[in-house]
């Protein structure tokens, strides 16, 4: 109602005027908050550009200034988050309805791993898909980060579609690692329990300390975690270790034993491997199925939903249709003819031609629906259908990882059996590392003491050289000088002083009850260490 008395009271042709506005334009260029003096604005970043501001009708490339033109696309999202949105865009391969569709049929295939995290990163926030929905104007107008949020929002369920997406790429690489885990423990057990070496040099070991202790009778086995501190086991004199005794038999006697850990290809692997990391790796892998078979009934539901929406419409569609042939069946000719009788009366044929115009619009309307509706109907079936699909490989997957891991763990616990330890007091979480890292330490201090020994041969050698050497000159000469003595004295002294530390002699300690301690198992703490009382 116009305001009585007023200039806008006789605008009686106001709407008709109203009709010829293009809203579009208008709300591009007015609708939107004005950018601070100084700011940048995202003119240019559409899709395929580099940079410059788009072109305009009727005038050139977008020039700087104050004479520079408005920037031909809508930008609903705030300047930095536009930014930061098509930048992710610019690095990702398919094009935005593309993405968007590898999103909805769940396609591992259509994105990366990393494009898909980037998308997470990226959601719409319920305001900006508000925003977005809100709009009426031409989509094609829209900023590419507009767009892309505008294709996504279109998928049902596009957040957790898209996480299902992101589990499912990173699902068989994870899968891939814990069987490998698996396998490789699994590996190196059975080649340690089959090992001849390992279990010669064990026999070796236990004699050794045998024929030492001849007191308190042999003994019948000790813990491999012992066999390190053969190390710290010296002679009376002080000048030998126990493993450096040993390393002299084994050279002498059975030098394929020192290569023992060459009968074990997965030892150095087992080394960083733990049951720990294996259930830790598979705990996400198992939320996730559970997610999965939340998000499968979400599917279902959409599916239940788009049926009977669907199932409405076509009943509202079939009330229609009965409602019309209802009152032509009860209309007289004259009802019918109506129109065509007054044909002349020019406001009748305004009125029928604006209700015919309605009536095909909303035609067109409740067609556009229908489809949309089936096609998004078909789109969930095809997604719900691939989702089971996975979802049922995927448990499948992860219980044959669970199966493997026990059986693992099992080869573990008799291998720890076969060589003495006490499964019982053993951790799991830090297994095998441990127990590899023990034959892995034993193996390089046998590869240790093999140089340690070297040197001190070549340095006794050389001193032996040298006293022969001593004897010759002196021989010579035979009536030297005390100061030539004294010279010689000192070549000797200062050539003692640069001998290898290992063929230095050290504080001696009781060989046999350390050598009796490590075959009973015990720990570090009982052991007396080398400069020890």
């Amino acid at each position: 109602m116009r305001i009585r008395g007023t200039v806008f009271e006789h605008l009686q042709d106001a709407a008709e005027s109203e009709a010829k506005i293009d809203r579009d334009a208008l709300q591009g260029l007015f609708s939107q908050k004005k950018e601070p003096p100084g700011t940048k604005t995202r003119a240019g970043r559409t899709e395929g550009s580099s940079g410059s501001s788009a072109s305009t009708p009727g005038g050139g490339e977008g020039s700087s200034g104050a004479n520079a033109k408005k920037p031909s696309f809508v930008a609903l999202l705030d300047l930095k988050r536009g930014s930061n949105v098509e930048i992710m865009l610019s690095q990702m391969r398919p094009d935005l309805a593309s993405i968007a569709d590898a999103v909805r049929r769940m396609d591992e295939t259509a994105l990366t791993p990393d494009e898909a995290l980037s998308m997470l990163r990226f959601l719409p926030t319920s305001d900006e898909a508000a925003l977005l929905r809100g709009y009426e104007g031409d989509p094609e107008r829209l900023g590419k980060a507009e767009r892309y949020f505008t294709h996504l929002i279109a998928v049902a369920g596009y957040e957790s579609k898209l996480r299902a997406l992101v589990f499912k790429q990173g699902f068989e690489a994870s899968v891939r690692d814990v069987r490998a885990w698996t396998s490789a423990i699994a590996r190196f057990c059975g080649e340690m329990k089959a090992s001849t070496r390992v279990g010669r040099l064990v026999a070796l070991v236990l004699n050794l300390g045998n024929a030492l202790n001849n007191q308190r009778g042999p003994a019948r086995g000790f813990a491999l975690s012992s066999l390190p501190k053969l190390l710290d086991t010296r002679s009376f004199d002080g000048k030998t270790t126990l493993l450096h005794y040993l390393v002299a038999h084994l050279e002498r006697k059975e030098r394929d034993l020192l290569t023992f850990a060459g009968d074990a290809p997965h030892l150095k692997r087992a080394t960083r491997l733990t049951f720990a990391a294996v259930e830790e790796e598979m705990a996400p892998l198992n939320v996730g199925l559970d997610a999965l078979r939340t998000e499968l009934d979400a599917a279902e539901a959409r599916v239940r939903a788009f049926d009977a929406k669907i199932k409405a419409r076509k009943d509202e569609e079939t009330q229609r249709r009965a409602a019309f042939a209802a009152k032509m069946a009860r209309a007289s000719p004259r009802d019918v003819l109506d129109d065509i009788l007054d044909d002349e009366d020019e406001e009748a044929e305004k009125k029928a031609f604006a209700e015919s115009k309605k009536r095909a619009e909303e035609e067109e309307r409740r067609k556009a629906e229908e489809m949309a509706d089936a096609r998004d109907a078909k789109h969930e079936r095809e997604f719900r259908e691939a989702l089971f699909a996975f979802h049922h490989d995927a448990k499948r997957q992860l219980e044959q990882c669970a199966s493997k891991a026990e059986e693992a763990k099992e080869a573990f616990k008799d291998l720890a059996r076969y060589f003495g330890e006490d499964v019982a007091k053993i951790s799991f979480a830090q297994e095998p590392e441990r127990f590899a890292g023990v034959v892995k330490d034993f193996a390089d201090l046998i590869e240790k003491a093999q140089k340690e020994r070297a040197k001190v041969e070549a340095a006794n050698k050389d001193e032996e050289q040298g006293a022969r050497e001593e004897k010759v000159n002196d021989a010579k000469k035979p009536n030297a000088t005390p100061k030539e003595k004294e010279t010689r004295a000192k070549t000797r002294e200062k050539a003692s002083e640069e001998k290898p530390a290992a063929a230095k002699k050290k504080p001696a300690i009781n060989v046999q009850d350390v050598f009796d301690d490590i075959k009973r198992g015990a720990g570090m703490a009982s052991l007396r260490k080398t400069g020890g009382g």
